[in-house]
């Protein structure tokens, strides 16, 4: 699924429509340049999951731990949002507990997720934020890598109907 959002809004938006669509540990891979739209899109998807807290880019702690204040209204996934600018490879990655959190029932975003590639479980969400060089324009991908990942895909698509521009599959 490739669409296109206008504003950090859209993006956002386009977030919590990703974020709400969410009903079972999920790993998210996000890349794409500097400013291109990681941490809204993640902001977004935060919010449609529930989380109320300010989600903040992870750069210089690598990693932020979002807990979903009441599960009786959300399902049940705390979210954890690693930003992976700075890891150069996979075993740089296990040394700040990496596989410990794909043992928990949750969310995974990965920042930077082509740093590490290797290291991604196969069953995932990948999606890649662009420019177009228009304005605040963004192409934004999505792609599933497993089962689990394209029922979400599928929800994620049932829930946009509409609202963005798709600018192919």
């Amino acid at each position: 699924m490739i669409l296109t959002t206008s504003s950090v809004e859209e993006t956002m938006d386009l977030g919590h429509a990703i974020g709400s669509s969410i009903d079972e540990k999920t790993m998210i891979s996000l890349s794409g340049d500097l400013g291109a739209g990681k941490t809204h899109l993640t902001k977004g998807i935060a919010r449609g999951m529930g989380i109320r807290e300010e989600v903040t880019s992870p750069t210089f702690a690598i990693i932020q731990e979002y807990k979903i204040e009441d599960k009786g209204l959300f399902q049940p996934l705390d979210m954890y949002h690693f930003d992976l600018y700075r890891i150069t490879d996979e075993e740089e990655l296990y040394h700040i507990g990496y596989s410990d959190y794909l043992n928990k029932d949750a969310l995974i975003i990965l920042e930077w997720a082509q740093n590490v590639r290797a290291a991604l479980v196969p069953d995932r969400l990948d999606i890649s934020l662009e420019y177009t060089g228009e304005d605040n324009k963004r192409k934004i991908s999505l792609e599933a890598r497993g089962p689990s990942s394209e029922r979400l895909l599928k929800k994620i698509g049932e829930n946009l109907r509409g609202k963005y521009e798709n600018t192919g599959n």
